[in-house]
């Protein structure tokens, strides 16, 4: 497992403010699901610091036996999960936990879904009970329709190579500007066009992630860059979190509003919100 992925995921757990979805994309798929299950037995822990590996539950979930952690196969890539079965899955969801006070499910190869498995399981990551988590593992994000991902937190080393690291950085520091002018006139500098504006919100994902892991002490030359230290100044790992995720959902927007001088607008305040400002 990668120690930057488990550092992101740690501070998913210690900030106590974990998302309804977190997706994995790593094709190593042993190694995706280790990641998983690291997330999972944090978020069933009753110990102080989460994973504790001492607590019933984190011994259960080690062993595989605990009674709300649901593991489930996306399918192979010649057959999908069947329909029924994730019509199941979503009415399952909705049961409360029967020994905590949350419901874990690690769908592993969600990117074996079919199109209508994923659009019938969507309907529960827009809308999940509050206490449920999904993990999904999948070989690459874009095996997964982008409604999906637009409603989870990806954890990725992949796709960093192709990522503007300057501009991502400029974008993420305009976050924390005063007023919302810095950040609108960047997105309209930078966003020409709408794949423009896509990568860039991308970036800021990927920016936001690199940055989480070095508030949570992983050692990273991003940190020493005078904007990433800027952010990482005023920044909390809660704030870093909800901005991950605030442009994971803006992202998932391309496909519902074709307007993108709104999406711009709308894309800075919701960012300045999550960034507590």
């Amino acid at each position: 497992m990668g120690r930057g992925l488990r550092a992101a995921a740690r501070a998913m757990l210690v900030s106590g403010r974990l998302p309804h979805t977190v997706i994995i994309e790593d094709p190593d798929a042993a190694r995706g699901l280790e990641l998983a299950e690291f997330l999972a037995k944090g978020a069933l822990c009753r110990g102080e610091d989460p994973p504790c590996g001492a607590c019933v539950s984190c011994r259960k979930a080690e062993k595989r036996c605990h009674s709300d952690l649901t593991y489930v196969s996306g399918g192979t890539k010649t057959k999908s999960m069947p329909v029924e079965k994730a019509r199941e899955l979503r009415a399952h969801a909705f049961i409360a936990p029967g020994e905590g006070n949350r419901k874990v499910y690690i769908l592993s190869e969600a990117g074996c879904l079919s199109v209508p498995c994923q659009n019938v399981l969507l309907k529960i990551l827009e809308e999940p009970p509050a206490f449920v988590l999904f993990i999904l593992i999948c070989a690459s994000r874009t095996e997964l329709l982008e409604t999906v991902l637009s409603r989870g937190v990806l954890l990725s080393d992949f796709g960093e190579e192709a990522v503007d690291w300057e501009l991502a950085l400029e974008a993420a520091a305009a976050v924390f500007a005063p007023g919302e002018l810095t950040l609108l006139k960047l997105f309209q500098e930078q966003g020409g066009t709408r794949d423009d504006l896509r990568a860039l919100l991308e970036g800021m994902e990927m920016a936001f992630s690199r940055l989480l892991r070095c508030k949570n002490g992983v050692s990273d030359d991003f940190a020493s860059r005078p904007e990433a230290a800027g952010i990482l100044a005023r920044a909390t790992g809660r704030s870093l979190l909800s901005l991950m995720e605030a442009c994971a959902g803006l992202v998932g927007a391309f496909s519902l509003n074709p307007n993108q001088t709104l999406l711009m607008t709308a894309a800075c305040g919701k960012l300045r919100r999550a960034a507590g400002l």
